[in-house]
């Protein structure tokens, strides 16, 4: 520091000596250089780039990374060593694309060739960023640099590293198979690097390695080979393990301890794990969030909240937000709305507010509790606190979204509800393409088609994924309509085509999965030509479009054009482990007779395609030997089915392909197991009687309906008319004008020498009467009104809530060859396209 002395005026100086005259000297002498003067400034040169190098390595020292870049882009020479300095510093602090941007001036100065060193610093950036070409474009340099760059320790760790961080397992092992001598640190990044991937059979293989050549372990590797045997479950080794880390002297070590706790949390030995945390010389809120997630992992919530009141009142450590997950999923589990209200408060009290997960938790939590208070009033009561509590909170669309999935699955519609009143004062549902879809989905399923519309409506520019949700929806409630009492949110055939019409509009029909949901729609509507038209518009097709569409042709029984289709997926597109390729094949092998080609693929799911054959697939067999009379071939396969395939769709099968073959000790046997898994269902007896109808022996039908007198449901049909459906009941008389058009037709048929076949009356238990020819079930007053109510030549399709009965059927088949019409009738067994007295469905249904 300067004194006050030094500041002062000086006095003044000494007489200066009197110059000698310039001219006094030698000329030659004063023109010779002086070396003395070149060699201080180039020691000065050397001491200021020393001194500019030390400051750049305090800087980065210290974080200052933009002062650090400033005095580097100051100095007038720069060595290898600063730009090295500068390199590491970004990499050290964060800052991989920095780094890689400056490396990437340093080979275009083309003055400094890097050394391992740089070259590790530099792989080590591409592992951050997770650039594998960048990274595969390094190791290429270094190989092809190996004469001039020395390949060492250095740069295969880091190859190693950067391989393992950008998931490049094979290149990662290439890497380590051609090293020499690998080391410690090597084996280590090995081993992290099969663990980071999930490959943790070779991640114990070659830890069993590292034992065998005797190389010390360090904390780092045991903690990595604990977590490999909790996750593969090798409980054995792990024990083995510990008894290593506690003869060894590991036992201070707080990383190790908490791997240990780790692993008797996932083996479920929560006895050793509170052991190994009572023993622990120190503690963090890992070690505690590993205790009660332990707890929660194995359903022990009571001692997972006991663990977490203790380091409450204790103050041992604080807790962050994986402490408060996992309590909440454990007052959740106990339903204890009180104790969650107490997390709430801490929640609030800590500022965990902010932190999604934490949200998404609390709010499951109170949804799930509320659910289990029996009072409307009391849920209601919670609903509002909901949204009271909730309401100015942090609500992204992720929490929204979980919470809509999860409604959906429960079939909540009230919390769903509440979560649509946070959408909308969050203003998401307009906007988040993602919230709309779950919120139209969660509609529908909860059955409320007319809010999920209103949703549909209100969504701005709806893309790809509001429509796939609002077909499949609609598509839903057709298949509800078919099968249950559900009629009245029924939509039209015409208002389908009215979306598809503006999907494309828009440009969203040739998306995959609008498409798919077309073709699905299209097919369960009756329209077949339509669903076609769907599948060519897809410019994609994903395997589901491909499975969509044969299904669609398997059940309208276009079976030629479906055994072409399921060529064309097996040569160019490699779907056939797609379990709904699977099952529609073995649906067309049905109706094409084709046993040996259905009892081949059936054979080879287990052990060709890995898949077990399911209860439906099963019945699908069956019904393949049915449709194809082998009635021994039935037999044996029904006596081979295990008990645990063989469930009541296997069974009802059984009685459908009996009914067909006239096998009646089969079909005993099947109604008896059918008895025996639904004792309260009354369609055994009613299959049953079916087969005695087909084998003629009406006296004992008689008896059988009379011994199981039940009441018969109320069934009907419907049809479309200018966008509005129609329905016939058949507890109904129809109308005149019904019943006058059922007399032309009559009188229409027997003038062309109808004829009922007897044969065929097997499905008339299922609406009552076996009334010869008649004309009065529900299907036929819906045909009536149909060719009444349309324009002629248009198709009239026909929704039947029960399966067709044979003498419908015959009368079907004959109309068709006057009426001019195609006639399409869905029962609740398949569709029925007839045309010209024939039916696709071949008689078989």
């Amino acid at each position: 520091m300067l004194s006050l002395s030094s500041c002062a005026i000086p006095s003044l100086p000494p007489q200066p000596p009197t110059p000698t005259p310039l001219l006094s000297k030698p000329l030659l002498l004063l023109l010779q250089p002086d070396a003395h003067w070149s060699n201080r400034r180039r020691k000065h040169a050397r001491q200021k780039l020393f001194h500019n190098n030390l400051y750049l390595q305090q800087c980065v020292n210290s974080g200052a990374m933009d002062e650090a870049r400033k005095l580097f882009d100051r100095m007038p020479v720069r060595t290898l060593v600063s730009w090295t300095l500068l390199l590491s510093g970004y990499v050290n602090h964060g800052l991989a694309a920095e780094a890689l941007a400056l490396f990437e001036r340093m080979l275009w100065g083309g003055t400094l060739v890097p050394d391992s060193y740089v070259y590790s610093v530099i792989l080590r950036a591409c592992a951050a960023m997770g650039y594998l070409d960048c990274g595969r474009g390094l190791h290429g340099h270094v190989v092809k640099r190996s004469s001039a760059v020395e390949v060492d320790s250095f740069v295969e760790n880091a190859l190693l590293n950067m391989y393992a961080s950008c998931g490049a397992v094979e290149d990662m092992a290439s890497v380590f198979n051609a090293m020499d001598h690998p080391d410690l640190v090597a084996y280590s990044t090995m081993l992290s690097g099969y663990v980071k991937n999930g490959f943790e059979e070779e991640a114990l293989s070659l830890f069993l390695d590292i034992v065998r050549q005797g190389m010390p372990l360090d904390t780092f590797l045991l903690s990595l080979a604990l977590g490999v045997c909790a996750t593969l479950c090798v409980w054995d080794v792990g024990l083995q393990l510990h008894c290593y880390v506690i003869k060894n002297g590991f036992g201070p070590s707080l990383f190790l301890n908490n791997s240990m706790l780790d692993f008797y949390a996932k083996a479920g030995e929560l006895e050793a794990m509170e052991q190994v945390f009572l023993q622990m010389p120190s503690t963090d809120v890992v070690s505690w969030n590993t205790c009660i997630t332990g707890f929660v992992y194995n359903s022990y919530y009571l001692e997972a909240v006991r663990y977490f009141r203790f380091m409450m009142q204790e103050e041992v450590t604080s807790c962050d937000y994986v402490t408060v997950i996992s309590i909440l999923k454990a007052v959740t589990m106990l339903g204890d709305e009180r104790r969650g209200r107490e997390v709430h408060a801490y929640i609030m009290r800590k500022g965990f507010e902010e932190n999604r997960r934490v949200m998404w938790s609390l709010l499951n939590m109170y949804i799930d509790c509320s659910a289990d208070l029996e009072s409307s009033d009391m849920r209601r009561e919670v609903q509002v606190k909901l949204i009271n509590r909730f309401e100015g909170s942090y609500l992204d669309e992720f929490m929204i979204s979980s919470m809509l999935k999860s409604c959906s699955l429960r079939n909540d519609l009230d919390s769903g509800k509440v979560i649509h009143s946070l959408v909308i004062k969050s203003d998401l549902g307009n906007s988040d393409q993602v919230v709309a879809s779950l919120l139209i989905s969660m509609y529908y399923k909860c059955g409320l088609p007319e809010a999920a519309d209103m949703v549909f409506l209100r969504v701005e520019a709806p893309g790809s994924g509001p429509w796939s949700a609002f077909i499949s929806g609609r598509l839903g409630l057709i298949s509800t309509h078919v099968f249950s009492s559900s009629y009245s949110y029924l939509k039209s055939l015409n208002v389908g085509r009215q979306v598809h019409a503006y999907i494309t509009k828009t440009g969203h029909g040739s998306q995959s999965t609008v498409g798919n949901s077309l073709v699905e729609m299209y097919s369960s509507c009756g329209a077949i030509s339509e669903a076609v038209q769907a599948f060519n518009s897809i410019t994609d097709k994903t395997p589901f479009s491909w499975a969509a569409m044969l299904s669609a042709r398997v059940d309208h029984g276009f079976s030629a054009e479906a055994l072409d289709l399921f060529s064309h997926i097996r040569c160019n597109n490699d779907h056939v482990k797609d379990p709904s390729v699977i099952s529609s094949y073995l649906k067309l092998c049905g109706q094409l007779g084709l046993v040996d080609d259905a009892y081949s693929l059936f054979t080879s799911l287990e052990d060709a395609l890995g898949m077990k054959p399911s209860e439906e697939l099963y019945a699908f067999m069956v019904d393949v030997f049915g449709r194809a009379g082998l009635s021994e071939d039935l037999q044996e396969f029904v006596s081979a089915v295990s008990p645990l395939n063989a469930g009541p769709v296997f069974w009802k099968a059984v009685v459908s392909s009996c009914r067909l073959l006239g096998n009646m000790e089969v079909a005993k046997h099947a109604v008896e197991k059918l008895m025996e898994l639904e004792p309260t269902d009354g369609s055994a007896c009613l299959l049953l009687e079916q087969v005695l109808l087909t084998l003629g022996q009406w006296d004992e039908a008689s008896k059988l309906s009379l011994l199981h007198e039940s009441p018969r449901g109320v069934h009907y049909s419907s049809v479309e008319i200018r966008n509005r459906i129609y329905h016939f009941f058949s507890d109904q008389s129809p109308t005149q004008d019904v019943s006058s058009k059922l007399g032309e037709l009559r009188e229409k048929m027997s003038e062309l020498c109808y004829v009922a076949d007897k044969n065929h009356m097997l499905h008339n238990a299922e609406e009552g009467g076996h009334g010869g020819s008649d004309l009065q079930h529900t299907e036929m007053q819906a045909l009536a009104f149909g060719l009444i109510s349309s324009a002629s030549a248009v198709p009239v399709r026909v929704m039947k809530s029960v399966r067709m009965c044979g003498d419908c059927h015959s009368a079907f088949k004959f109309m068709s060859t006057f009426v001019n019409r195609q006639l399409v009738v869905k029962d609740s067994s398949t569709f029925h396209n007839f045309r010209d007295g024939r039916c696709t469905c071949r008689d078989r249904w």
